[in-house]
């Protein structure tokens, strides 16, 4: 199985693998007898867990970018200045 397929199926089970954890703690919460104000407290606390946990990881994932570009960056200019010191041509990175 590809990588690629794998991702595409984690992607699409993620909402039925939601609705049944969110399912059990609302069954777990029905038993112990918790409704009300205290029921949509929890509710609220899930949701806002799971949106922190998604913003956590967008903020990691976008300084890993910006450090992979950076990176790109310093790598162009370093073979830039060994390609002048040995008098080579300019070098030209094609597209991968």
């Amino acid at each position: 199985m590809s990588l690629q397929f794998r991702v595409f199926a984690v992607s699409n089970d993620l909402p039925q693998r939601l609705d049944a954890a969110l399912g059990k703690l609302k069954s777990i919460w029905n038993e112990v007898g918790i409704t009300g104000e205290s029921y949509v407290a929890r509710d609220r606390a899930v949701a806002l867990h799971v949106i922190d946990l998604l913003n956590q990881m967008i903020a990691e994932e976008e300084t890993m970018k910006a450090e992979i570009l950076c990176n790109i960056d310093k790598h162009k200019m370093e073979v830039q200045r060994l390609t002048n010191e040995l008098g080579l041509p300019p070098y030209e990175v094609g597209l991968f």
